[in-house]
């Protein structure tokens, strides 16, 4: 039976506020954080692009816990913040390894705590492997600042997704796809149509969430909880009725009936 429990964990010189969901059936495997917009803008862990991946994250039988959180209230990223929420997850005895999810704020949060630790996150006994960047506010990284360090934690074996929309004011197509391409070769990109920056509209939303399952699928063996109850909100809820209550990979998600492939 899975739960859910508010927490405060230590951010360096700031203590935030986070919410932190387990498993609970004894299983070890990924911890994964969610990381929201920006907190000047009123983003915040409540935010509907990082709601939507929890249940994604959550309908995922190798993800052992999830840890959403308030960033402190400031212009640009702290990386203490980051490095907080993964020690938060590596304290627990489930959790094996570390996946980052960042969108738009937290992507460039996600990208300067790689830049400034990801090598000792990724040497660490509870590595970090996987890096989820949604919508990265690329216009916001100064010309001068070097990625190459992404370039090399990818090639010692950390996993990179990259995923933006085709209206998004803050990362054209163009600039998504040289990020991505700059990342190395295996990474999986994906456009999302018919929304900009902040994913308002359910269909694209959905777009998403499906595309971050496939992925995590792809690149960590993962399957989903199928029999388990999903929901992306703002869309259909998915029982046990029209799943089954079969175990299976998942491969599709079809948005009109909110029926499961497996």
């Amino acid at each position: 039976m899975a739960s859910s429990a508010r927490i405060t964990f230590d951010a360096g010189d700031c203590p935030l506020q986070g919410i932190l969901w387990r498993r609970n059936n004894n299983t070890s495997g990924l911890g994964a954080v969610v990381m929201h917009p920006h907190p000047m803008m009123g983003g915040d862990m409540e935010n509907n692009v990082v709601l939507a991946c929890c249940d994604t994250l959550h309908a995922t039988m190798q993800v052992a816990a999830t840890l959403r959180f308030n960033f402190r209230k400031q212009e640009k990223p702290c990386v203490h913040d980051v490095a907080g929420a993964i020690a938060a997850l590596q304290s627990l005895e489930e959790v094996i390894q570390v996946a980052l999810v960042g969108y738009s704020y937290g992507a460039i949060a996600t990208i300067n705590f790689l830049l400034q630790r990801g090598t000792a996150a990724q040497q660490h006994d509870k590595p970090v492997v996987l890096s989820l960047l949604i919508c990265p506010p690329l216009s916001v990284i100064p010309a001068q600042q070097s990625l190459k360090g992404l370039l090399e934690l990818g090639e010692g074996g950390m996993k990179f997704v990259v995923a933006g929309s085709a209206a998004d004011q803050f990362c054209s197509i163009e600039s998504l796809k040289l990020f991505a391409e700059s990342l190395g070769h295996d990474v999986r990109v994906k456009v999302v149509h018919g929304t900009d920056h902040f994913f308002h509209d359910p269909g694209p939303l959905a777009e998403l969430a499906e595309f971050v399952e496939q992925s995590l699928a792809q690149l960590t063996g993962c399957k989903f909880v199928v029999g388990a109850r999903v929901f992306i909100r703002g869309l259909q809820q998915i029982d046990d009725h029209n799943l089954n209550g079969k175990i299976g990979e998942v491969t599709s998600l079809d948005p009109p009936t909110g029926r499961w492939t497996v």
